[in-house]
């Protein structure tokens, strides 16, 4: 279907078929659950004030670096 609309000059059937496309693609998902339990980080230890955020953001004033 993707490949027809893909080679469609038409506005108006090109996004109908990609409608067509996508409803497929609803109807046939697969949920596949994932889990990550860790997430290994190595930090130095003359690295201080360095955490592992959860949601990928990073405090970097409290960083510092002993050495």
């Amino acid at each position: 279907i993707c490949t027809e609309a893909t080679n469609t000059v038409d506005d108006k059937e090109k996004a109908e078929l990609y409608l067509q496309a996508e409803e497929l693609l609803v109807k046939n998902a697969i949920i596949s659950p994932e889990y990550l339990g860790e997430s290994p980080t190595f930090i130095a230890n003359y690295v201080k004030g360095y955490c592992v955020s959860t949601n990928g953001s990073q405090n970097w004033q409290e960083v510092s670096v002993d050495k």
